[in-house]
């Protein structure tokens, strides 16, 4: 497999704060190394053509996938490593997060839902070609100061805690990431 993948993190990445856990759980567990980075803010057609490529664009979710892209930022990145495409493949974990492996990012950083489930990855190294040329055509280059700008220092992309804030619940307790295991739910 190829040297090089791609990841795209979505809004909801930037949103809960999670950009350095996700860098360093996909370099430790992955052993790679970010290669480039890069930002791009989507419209209702490019997120369209993006997920086009490989016929996701149907479904009940789908109107909810778009509102969630639509003229928000993604962090594009291309690791560098041994089978990095296949390594990121095996850590991005199953698009239900319920049915996500053991040790996943799907598994581990509080995804319940199909939609704010983090992380993009490339299908092929030729879908990951068509992916990058729809990315750049849309970036708004390398600075990240916008994107750190979005975190709300709370887990907005969890379903089931938005619900509990919603409720009034304060005695949910709010993230602590760097010290998470395999299980999502033990934080």
């Amino acid at each position: 497999m190829a040297p090089v993948g791609l990841t795209v993190y979505g809004p909801e990445v930037a949103r809960s704060g999670l950009t350095g856990e996700l860098d360093r759980f996909i370099a430790r567990e992955g052993r790679l190394e970010v290669g480039e980075r890069f930002f791009a803010v989507h419209s209702r057609t490019s997120i369209e053509a993006f997920y086009s490529l490989t016929g996701s664009t149907g479904g009940k979710h789908w109107p909810l996938v778009l509102d969630l892209f639509d003229m928000r930022p993604v962090c594009a990145t291309l690791w560098i490593g041994d089978s990095a495409l296949s390594s990121l493949q095996n850590l991005k974990g199953k698009t239900q997060p319920a049915q996500a492996a053991k040790g996943t990012i799907r598994s581990r950083f509080y995804c319940d839902n199909p939609v704010t489930n983090l992380v993009h990855v490339s299908d092929s190294e030729s879908l990951m070609d068509e992916e990058l040329r729809i990315l750049r055509a849309h970036s708004t280059g390398t600075g990240d100061t916008s994107w750190r700008a979005l975190n709300s220092g709370r887990i907005s992309h969890s379903s089931f805690r938005v619900l509990l804030a919603s409720l009034g619940n304060t005695q949910a307790p709010q993230s602590d990431i760097s010290n998470s295991g395999d299980d999502a739910v033990a934080n």
